[in-house]
């Protein structure tokens, strides 16, 4: 499906749900703002690291609305529905992208707003994880876009979901993972836990113009503070159903087993693993990327005033 005039986003959003993301949060915006959206509404749920104040530098070449929730009880639907309300009343946008700060939503050709396709009203894109070699994490300068196996062909993950969660010889990132969705605000009715999904008066539609690309896992420390602080809050909140957060309720509990530094070393690829995955077609090398962010001959962003 191609887009109309008609149906080109006038104005574009973005929500993010953040907590110590200080080491992607300001690329994350630039990336964003660089192709298509205008505006940003974050909630940020805590943070101790500085990702609260490199938010707040931001606002003077974005425009962000930044919300506050210290609580750590993971009511991330609520929070995101919120976001979107805003969008809609507060910035009049007319669509709005719901994503998470380890991801990055690129357009296969011109912007996000040309991806839009006339008559629908949801769009569900397909999301890869972008891997890292341990070499990579290791290295002097590492940034996140230096994760550059891309998981095209999945395992299926149903051997993960459920306790007792034990190591497994497959990295848990190399199975599938759920499509992400941009939504018209109008007729907007709901957004769903992590999402994946919303209620809309009008039509679904899955697009293959957008790809989401997610940066799960990069460095121990940043997966150790990821993996507690979400667990925790799921702990805290045990209203939410099971199956929710199931790779984290997983990692938390290999954490309170002693067992997180052996699962972070199979999710970092050794010299070894790469040439078995990629010789297998599950993971490709994939530096679009990293060409692009990292200022790299050929493109780069830059954080420039969108106001």
């Amino acid at each position: 499906m191609t887009a109309g005039p008609e149906s080109r986003p006038k104005r574009l959003a973005m929500s993010l749900l953040v907590r110590d993301e200080a080491s992607l949060i300001a690329q994350n915006i630039a990336f964003h703002g660089s192709v298509g959206v205008d505006c940003f509404v974050v909630t940020d749920n805590g943070s101790i690291d500085g990702t609260r104040e490199i938010l707040e530098s931001l606002r003077d070449d974005y425009e962000i609305v930044l919300l506050d929730e210290p609580e750590h009880t993971m009511r991330q639907d609520a929070w995101v529905n919120r976001m979107a309300e805003i969008a809609s009343k507060r910035l009049d946008a007319d669509w709005i992208v719901n994503s998470d700060a380890d991801e990055l939503w690129r357009p296969v050709r011109g912007d996000l707003k040309d991806a839009v396709p006339a008559g629908a009203a949801v769009l569900r894109c397909f999301r890869a994880n972008m891997l890292a070699s341990r070499a990579a994490v290791e290295a002097p300068g590492y940034a996140f876009y230096d994760n550059v196996y891309r998981v095209v062909r999945p395992f299926d993950n149903s051997e993960f979901h459920a306790p007792p969660w034990t190591l497994s010889e497959r990295p848990v990132t190399m199975s599938g993972i759920g499509r992400k969705v941009l939504c018209r605000t109008a007729g907007l009715r709901s957004i769903g836990y992590g999402n994946h999904d919303a209620a809309h008066d009008g039509p679904a539609v899955d697009t293959a113009e957008i790809e989401v690309y997610h940066y799960p896992v990069r460095t121990f420390a940043e997966f150790l503070s990821k993996v507690i602080n979400h667990g925790t809050s799921l702990e805290n909140n045990r209203s939410i159903p099971s199956h929710i957060g199931w790779h984290v309720r997983r990692w938390y509990s290999l954490y309170r087993q002693g067992l997180i530094e052996q699962e972070y070393s199979r999710l970092t690829l050794d010299e070894d693993a790469a040439r078995r995955y990629l010789e297998a077609g599950v993971v490709e090398i994939d530096r679009s990327m990293a060409q692009q962010l990292s200022g790299r001959p050929g493109a780069g962003v830059q954080i420039v005033p969108r106001r």
